[in-house]
């Protein structure tokens, strides 16, 4: 979302992302099944994508530079907010009124902000970069960091199930007994 920033116009890229994290929300919301469920929530972290950095910059490019220090931290703040009422939150309205109604409560909070971007935030004629997007150093950053990722997740599991491992062969090893 930050690069592609640098290509177009990032209120039309912020409003994209609420679009398609709108449609992914009601997606999962009625969809009923669990590839819908999948492709939903796949659609919603694009579109969160798309909103995350594309938000960092329209705070910097729209507020005065005396005042970016105080926004970036009120917008900090709600982030760790929502993070942490989040789960809280979703699980009183699945309680209530059941867990599709999550996703439709998402749904709505982000049609608000939505709106509330449009009125509030005036279309500029932004100077876009004029360089060229780099796919093979964006693939190979991107391939790199899920390889590291995954090598990283896959010691994690493996340091948690090792002892696992070794405490059902040193019960039955008769080595392991018979040194005890």
């Amino acid at each position: 979302g930050g690069k592609l920033g640098d290509f177009f116009c990032k209120k039309y890229l912020f409003l994209i992302g609420c679009v398609v994290f709108i449609i992914a929300s009601v997606l999962v919301a009625v969809g009923g099944n669990i590839p819908l469920f999948f492709i939903g929530r796949s659609l919603q972290a694009l579109g969160v994508a798309l909103l995350i950095p594309t938000s960092i910059t329209l705070l910097k490019i729209s507020i005065p530079s005396h005042r970016q220090v105080l926004s970036f931290g009120i917008w900090s703040a709600l982030l760790g907010l929502g993070f942490a009422s989040g789960p809280t939150l979703g699980g009183l309205i699945t309680v209530i009124r059941g867990w599709p109604m999550v996703y439709y409560v998402t749904a709505l909070i982000t049609l608000i902000g939505m709106v509330m971007l449009w009125v509030s935030l005036p279309f500029k004629q932004e100077r876009l970069n004029s360089t060229r997007f780099d796919l093979r150093g964006t693939l190979a950053a991107n391939w790199g960091t899920s390889f590291v990722k995954n090598i990283y997740f896959s010691s994690a599991v493996w340091s948690l199930l090792l002892p696992l491992f070794w405490w059902r062969w040193a019960a039955t090893s008769p080595y392991f007994l018979s040194a005890a």
